[in-house]
């Protein structure tokens, strides 16, 4: 049970609607991380602000990402946004991707598969 759910069922609580502006890109990656967790991106937003009251502070510490972090953030909101592009039907399959790859280096076209359509 998450301490949210917990501290639910023990105090009655008012509910207040909070609108906030986030970067779509974080917003769907950190859902990600917290579905693994058991948690919905609310239950993680009332866990912070019972820890920022509870400590009277942001109850982590808050640093410039080193350049590695940036890198790999930076890679991974690439995959993030050709992976949207693809979804949306704006990309091409990977084995164009080689098609044009062997036509533009003057490589020979993929030899047939024997194993095309059949399973193991």
């Amino acid at each position: 049970m998450s301490v949210v759910s917990y501290l639910s069922k023990v105090v009655i609580m008012e509910k207040k609607k909070l609108t906030v502006k986030v970067d779509k890109r974080i917003v769907e990656a950190a859902e990600t991380v917290l579905e693994g967790l058991g948690l919905r991106i609310d239950e993680a937003v009332n866990i912070f602000l019972y820890q920022v009251f509870y400590t009277q502070s942001i109850p982590f510490p808050v640093k410039l990402p080193t350049d590695e972090m940036m890198t790999r953030c930076d890679l991974y909101f690439k995959i993030y946004e050709e992976l949207a592009e693809v979804d949306a039907g704006k990309g091409i399959s990977g084995e164009e991707v080689f098609t044009r790859l062997r036509e533009k280096y003057g490589m020979p076209p993929r030899a047939a598969s024997n194993n095309k359509g059949k399973t193991e």
